[in-house]
């Protein structure tokens, strides 16, 4: 696994109805001022246990200053069962993988 400058966390909650996905993080951003914003890829991969999530940032003109930016995504549905593995890509070539734990 390559270094991946994302903090990244996925846990599923089966016994919750209806059951949920739940992917925290954060990436660090020159300026306070940089938006990221987090969604499910348009296009998921070959491996259907593997999500697929597109974190976008989008820097902003301000004082530079190297932050921690947090971002989160949530899927529920019983489908969120069939996943082991969420990987974020981001807009700037970056990729990251983490497992999935497991609650229920």
């Amino acid at each position: 696994m390559s270094e991946c400058n994302l903090a990244l966390n996925a846990n599923v909650n089966l016994k919750e109805q209806p059951n949920g996905l739940y992917v925290h993080g954060s990436v660090m951003v020159y300026t306070a001022e940089t938006e990221v914003a987090i969604e499910e890829a348009d296009v998921q991969g070959i491996n259907p246990s593997i999500l697929l999530l597109k974190l976008t940032i989008t820097p902003n003109p301000a004082p530079m200053k190297g932050i921690p930016r947090h971002f989160s995504f949530e899927k529920q549905g019983a489908d969120v069962s069939q996943y082991t593995q969420v990987q974020v890509v981001t807009n700037q070539g970056e990729s990251c993988t983490v497992n999935i734990s497991v609650f229920g």
